[in-house]
């Protein structure tokens, strides 16, 4: 299993880094690591997160890992100067892996659906909320 380690991202300008900072590492089973983007604005409760579990399937010949990440739109009253949150985004992803699968077949699979997510028209579909027709 990989150590835990912060994230740096790219923005969607393609030239801004972003650190998701650890926060929690897992434990085991069903307890996830999760990550934060300290330098978000707002309050430590509306700042972006990621987190990811990991199991076994049922009869136990995969992994199943579940991701989600939700970032928040963060505004600021006028008036007080404190902060809350007005719309939030998720995004859940859930991957299984049949742990009899070569670990070169396996890797392949990662990236190209990886890569496939971060292509900018499924980018632009979640966008939209529309499915490309």
């Amino acid at each position: 299993m990989p150590a835990m380690a912060n994230l740096t991202v790219k923005a969607a300008n393609g030239t801004t880094d972003v650190t998701l900072v650890q926060l929690k590492p897992a434990s085991g089973d069903n307890d996830p690591a999760v990550w934060r983007e300290d330098a978000a604005t707002g309050t430590p409760g509306q700042k972006p997160t990621l987190s990811m579990t990991t199991k076994s399937n049922g009869p136990k010949t995969g992994r199943r890992s579940d991701v989600s990440y939700k970032g928040h739109q963060v505004v600021t009253d006028s008036t007080t100067g404190l902060t809350s949150v007005e719309n939030t985004f998720v995004l859940n992803a859930s991957a299984l892996v049949p742990v009899n699968m070569p670990t070169a077949v396996t890797t392949e699979h990662i990236a190209r659906a990886c890569n496939a997510m971060a292509t900018a028209l499924i980018k632009q579909a979640i966008a939209d909320g529309y499915a490309p027709s």
